[in-house]
């Protein structure tokens, strides 16, 4: 069921919302701005939505919905979103997605037809550990520590990547080893990836390390530095 209620003033081939204010399960939300079918179809809106997703399985997801991948237990999850649509394109002035301890903030220009986007992402993992309750294979790895970066995107035909990622005492068991306190930083351009100075330890011995990787959308050609 949708709850809505509108103020708006309606002329021949066109209505003008002062004010939409809506509710629809989890969602809810408001939608300001012209609308018009005469001569042409056309839009000038404003929309400010906040969802509240209630932590389930995504296998529940996947029976509606084939594309969602089974496997993954999603926390509680709150969504904000700020945007402007308009025919061929919508800018996402904000968009504020948080579950357990992750958080993400987006912003950014798309365009259906053909197919691009412009934005940037903002994002925090305060607590690696989530991953293993999100997707309980990675359990095994007792993830910790957390990371965060500022990440600008670009797509047209392909997509670019640039930007910054740092790790806060990032700490994982694997093979038999024991990875704690890994702190750095990721940089990503066009077609590359490097870090140059990421410390931590392993099995209790100092580590320090780098890599490097090319081409790593297409044909990756990696270094690592020991």
């Amino acid at each position: 069921a949708v709850d809505a209620a509108a103020e708006f003033k309606l002329t021949p081939g066109r209505i003008a919302f002062k004010k939409l204010d809506f509710k629809a399960g989890p969602a809810k939300g408001s939608v300001t701005g012209p609308l018009a079918w005469d001569p042409v179809f056309s839009y000038d809106l404003a929309a400010k939505v906040k969802v509240q997703v209630p932590e389930m399985d995504s296998g529940a997801l996947a029976k509606k919905f084939p594309s969602v991948p089974k496997g993954f237990h999603i926390p509680l999850t709150e969504i904000e979103a700020d945007a402007a649509l308009k025919p061929g394109s919508v800018k996402l002035k904000r968009a504020k997605l948080s579950a357990a301890s992750l958080s993400a903030e987006f912003s950014g220009e798309f365009s259906p037809e053909p197919l691009s986007a412009a934005g940037a992402v903002k994002f925090t993992a305060g607590d690696a550990h989530d991953l293993g309750a999100i997707y309980p294979p990675l359990k095994s790895y007792a993830l910790g520590g957390g990371a965060g970066g500022n990440i600008a995107f670009t797509y047209n035909k392909a997509l670019e990547l640039s930007g910054k990622v740092s790790l806060n005492g990032l700490s994982a068991k694997f093979a038999g080893r024991q990875l704690s306190g890994l702190k750095g930083a990721v940089e990503l351009s066009k077609d590359r990836i490097s870090a140059e100075n990421l410390t931590g330890k392993l099995d209790g011995e100092d580590l320090k390390a780098g890599f490097s990787a090319k081409n790593y959308s297409s044909h990756p050609q990696v270094l690592l530095n020991l």
